[in-house]
């Protein structure tokens, strides 16, 4: 971790094939490696772990974007992220008509996927679940029902709201999210004549998600658990 000059917050920044990036969210950036280090709290040492934690802590508060929205009488807060935290090429994504993610790999959800099992605090929780308002408020993802980039992704985001907070409403988000993806691996089988047989961009993804929806249980496949 390095800290960012543009935002003085600590960032994960990848040199892939000469290319620096400075990525936040679960798809090689600072979310994923942050839930490296704290499943391996163990073997790292706590106080590593803790210091890992406020430093994304800081990192995630200093570059959320908020958003409010009145819907259905009641106002949510809205949180998401960039995929960079880069000015220039924000603005370069801006320009092409580029907006924020709303997925696994980039955006409200991945993070809430990553760090939903930090411990609880006002900060925390208020991100979090801005995040997971912002997942459910943007609904099903045109990309498909994968994990990585779909809509099975967003349905984890909800598991893993409803049992950081035990609130009923996020299993019930999650349950919705989770048939809208089924539907969706049914459409696209029609369409194309034959299903992804693959995991995290597959309908195997989508299996597993609608397994955890019935059973009640939030571990992300691969991830929290083999």
């Amino acid at each position: 971790m390095v800290v960012d000059p543009e935002t003085g917050t600590w960032i994960w920044q990848q040199d892939l094939y000469g290319k620096r990036s400075r990525h936040l969210g679960a798809g090689h950036g600072l979310a994923g490696n942050a839930f490296a280090v704290l499943r391996g709290a163990g073997h790292v040492g706590i106080e590593v772990a803790r210091t890992v934690e406020q430093r994304v802590l800081e990192t995630l508060s200093a570059t959320a974007l908020h958003a409010r929205l009145n819907a259905s009488n009641a106002e949510a807060a809205l949180v998401n992220w960039h995929v960079l935290v880069d000015k220039e090429r924000i603005a370069a994504w801006q320009a092409k008509g580029g907006r924020p993610l709303v997925q696994d790999c980039h955006g409200a959800p991945g993070i809430v996927c990553r760090l939903a099992g930090v411990p609880r605090s006002a900060q925390w929780d208020s991100l979090l679940r801005g995040a997971g308002e912002l997942t459910w408020h943007a609904g099903p993802l045109v990309k498909g029902p994968s994990l990585c980039h779909g809509t099975s992704g967003s349905a984890m985001a909800c598991l893993k709201l409803w049992r950081r907070f035990a609130e009923p409403v996020w299993l019930e988000r999650a349950r919705q999210l989770a048939l809208h993806a089924a539907e969706q691996v049914e459409v696209a089988r029609t369409r194309h004549g034959q299903g992804r047989h693959s995991l995290w961009t597959g309908d195997l993804g989508v299996a597993c998600v609608l397994w955890n929806c019935i059973v009640g249980d939030d571990r992300f496949p691969t991830l929290d658990h083999f």
